[in-house]
């Protein structure tokens, strides 16, 4: 087994104290997200459907909420669709990975979940009253995530600059 080998966890360091068992696909550092110790790598948790236990998911679930709003809006005052507000808008590179998705008909869950790469932990289920299942998310590049939230930004103001009321659009 190579020294990256995520199968190979011997050697592995594990912080004090903690029952490290997950290993990163990429780096390999043993992690225990429930005990809030994971890698650079790690994103948070896919949870029955939802992501919990991220940094940065709620800054992406802001700003994926606020596009829906001004989207709404825009769809009413100017009687365009989302595809066709993405096109006047003329923002190239940043609405095409968005060109597929509707801000109103995709949870930010699910956005981020098609939007970026992830990588799954190993899979866990739980029993009883509190029972579920998931897996940790794991990111190779962990620029990726402001980039996208930035992106989302962006789109959304130029969008915002559509308004009837700016005297954008008419």
């Amino acid at each position: 087994m190579s020294a990256n080998d995520p199968d190979d966890l011997s050697g592995k360091l594990r912080p004090e104290g903690n029952d490290a068992v997950e290993p990163c696909p990429f780096c390999c550092r043993l992690n225990s997200p429930g005990a809030c110790d994971a890698c650079e790598h790690f994103f948070g948790s896919y949870w029955d459907g939802e992501i919990i236990c991220s940094e940065t998911f709620e800054e992406f679930a802001t700003e994926w909420s606020d596009l829906g709003t001004l989207v709404l809006e825009l769809e009413e005052s100017l009687g365009k669709s989302w595809k066709q507000l993405l096109r006047l808008a003329i923002l190239g590179r940043d609405a095409s990975m968005l060109a597929q998705l509707e801000p109103n008909d995709v949870s930010a869950t699910s956005a981020l979940m098609e939007i970026v790469a992830f990588t799954s932990g190993p899979k866990i289920e739980t029993d009883g009253m509190l029972s579920g299942e998931g897996h940790s998310v794991y990111v190779k590049d962990p620029a990726t995530i402001p980039k996208v939230i930035s992106a989302v930004g962006r789109i959304r103001e130029k969008l915002e600059g559509m308004r009837p009321d700016d005297g954008a659009v008419g």
